[in-house]
């Protein structure tokens, strides 16, 4: 091989490791807005009522939604775990739902809390 294709060949290889590197700093860096809405999610012939004491944990601060409450959250990555608490108001007793949301190269997702904690398979609001 001459040394003018093996430089050539270099050159290739090289601008094709800075474009994938390029794609995987865009793919790890990308941030993402999750809405989150704690009020009645009707999917699947299921009705499930909105949440009270209910409190959301992600990379930020926690939040504390009532009934009927929207928030924005923003994470960063390909995907992001929300820890939902929910304290009942009768017994005072808290549980935890952890809930991993896989984001790809999504910027937006619309989810419904009760029909997470409720288990439903589709709780997005808008694909």
């Amino acid at each position: 091989m001459n040394v003018k294709l093996r430089r050539n060949l270099l050159r290739v290889a090289l601008c094709l490791i800075a474009v994938a590197g390029g794609f995987l700093l865009s793919f790890i860096g990308m941030y993402h807005s999750i809405i989150l809405d704690n009020s009645e999610f009707s999917g699947a012939g299921a009705v499930l009522p909105p949440l009270e004491g209910l409190r959301v944990v992600s990379e930020a601060e926690p939040v504390e939604m009532s009934p009927g409450d929207r928030i924005l959250v923003s994470a960063k990555g390909p995907s992001t775990t929300l820890v939902f608490e929910i304290t009942s108001p009768e017994t005072q007793q808290s549980r935890e739902i952890s809930y991993t949301l896989h984001m790809g190269f999504k910027k937006q997702f619309f989810l419904s809390v009760p029909a997470i904690v409720g288990g439903e398979k589709d709780p997005f609001f808008v694909e």
